[in-house]
């Protein structure tokens, strides 16, 4: 089989693990013949040199990497680049410096509507070239080609800001670079455990992770291959809650690692931190809701943004009573974040029923039936909901069949549900009982 970019970077990996420098060495060199704007090879190169006695090549092609993808608006690789130097003992107080004010909050070179340059195709073919006669004829080779960044993206006036970090302003920012630490996994390591506390968030600086989900004694259930830019563990970070899938590596994974005592830490610190924390998190859980959410699924992007400014975002402290067992249903509730517990108090007895997260809905079973609430819901952690009104709820369901008819399921499973909880007739099936 013919050797192709994916190939030959998992054949780099083996070379740097059994210490074969001259054949990664040239595994570098063939690479970058093939992919002159690869960028992690260069990254593995300067490994290699610092490992194999070249560690002048090393400095050098990371003081370029930092530049030209700094720049080029690469804010990851140049990022990685100079905890490279850091870690070699040449740590550059100014290019870590300008690196931060061209990515912080507050910096004009930062625009959503910039984009970032793809990395080569996997695909890309990799021709094997000859073996090289020795250790330095590999590295020259190997360096001429590195050192050559005509084929990487150019400079931009104007460069795509990284998510989160982008958010901070420079003196956080620089503080999280310096706190947070740069990992390099083999495939098939473990980045997060589903179940694990969330004490970390981490960003790809290059490959790529699989995520994936699994319930006791079941086979795994693969939800996406995520790569080079994307932000991973933020959601069980900020909310406190156990991580809910598990991220493995897919190639050779390079991560920037932020633990929860940094990002703690800074919080109290610096209030801002803490409410852009808030902010980027809500956020991408509206989006993801808005993705999965049965509740959109009829419509179009269009039509799911105006649905959206219906609802109206709700806070609630530990402790709080969002719905009153008994009483006319207000209007439908998803959980956004946080935790919420339903539970009944019929027959004098309080009853727990369910466990609502992020996610779930509640409050449909008297909206569609038309009586009183059947259980109370109080918050059991800082939750965020998400309130559509009674009327704009049956506006809605009443307008979509398919809707109405996935809800009239849900609250009758959650009804035979309940009806079993407390001790009533009914089958135990589906989801778990809602108000």
């Amino acid at each position: 089989m013919a050797r192709d970019l994916a190939r030959a970077d998992e054949e780099l990996g083996t070379c740097l693990g059994e210490g074969r420098w001259a054949l990664a060495l040239a595994t570098c060199g063939d690479i970058l013949q093939a992919a002159p704007s690869a960028l992690s090879v260069r990254l593995r190169l300067s490994e290699i040199y610092a490992k194999a006695g070249h560690r002048d090549h090393a400095l050098f092609l990371l003081g370029l990497l930092v530049d030209r993808c700094s720049a080029a608006g690469l804010p990851l690789w140049a990022l990685a680049a100079l905890k490279s130097l850091a870690a070699l003992g040449a740590a550059d107080p100014a290019r870590e410096r300008a690196w931060v004010e061209r990515y912080a909050a507050s910096s004009a070179a930062l625009s959503k509507t910039a984009t970032r340059p793809a990395p080569p195709d996997p695909a890309t073919p990799v021709p094997t070239g000859p073996v090289p006669d020795s250790l330095d004829e590999a590295a020259q080779t190997a360096f001429a080609r590195a050192c050559d960044l005509s084929a990487v993206a150019e400079p931009a006036s104007q460069v795509a800001p990284l998510p989160l970090l982008s958010e901070l302003d420079p003196a956080n920012l620089e503080a999280v670079y310096r706190a947070g630490e740069l990992r390099r996994l083999a495939p098939s390591a473990l980045l997060m455990r589903q179940g694990d506390p969330g004490d970390s968030l981490c960003f790809i600086t290059s490959g790529e992770a699989l995520v994936f989900t699994q319930v006791e004694g079941g086979p795994p259930r693969e939800l996406a291959r995520v790569g080079e830019g994307t932000l991973v563990g933020e959601m069980a970070l900020v909310s406190a809650e156990p991580r809910s899938a598990s991220l493995v590596a897919a190639t050779f994974l390079d991560v920037f690692v932020v633990g929860s005592e940094t990002l703690t830490y800074l919080a109290r610190q610096e209030p801002s931190v803490a409410k852009v924390l808030e902010r980027f998190t809500r956020e991408r859980l509206l989006k993801n809701l808005v993705a999965s959410s049965p509740l959109f699924a009829p419509f179009t992007a269009e039509q799911r943004a105006q649905l959206l400014t219906r609802f109206q975002g709700v806070e609630y402290e530990p402790g709080a009573l969002i719905v009153a067992e008994g009483h006319p249903g207000m209007g439908l509730y998803i959980v956004l974040m946080g935790q919420v517990e339903v539970a009944s108090d019929a027959g004098g007895a309080h009853v727990p029923l369910a466990r609502l997260h992020s996610g779930d809905v509640f409050g449909e079973m008297s909206l569609l039936g038309g009586g009183p609430t059947s259980a109370a819901v109080t918050a059991v952690a800082p939750t965020t909901a998400l309130f559509l009104p009674k009327d704009d709820f049956l506006a809605i369901v009443e307008g979509v069949p398919t809707l109405l008819a996935h809800f009239a399921t849900l609250a009758n499973q959650r009804a035979a549900a309940q009806s079993v909880l407390l001790g009533r007739s009914g089958d135990l099936a589906g989801p778990p009982p809602g108000p």
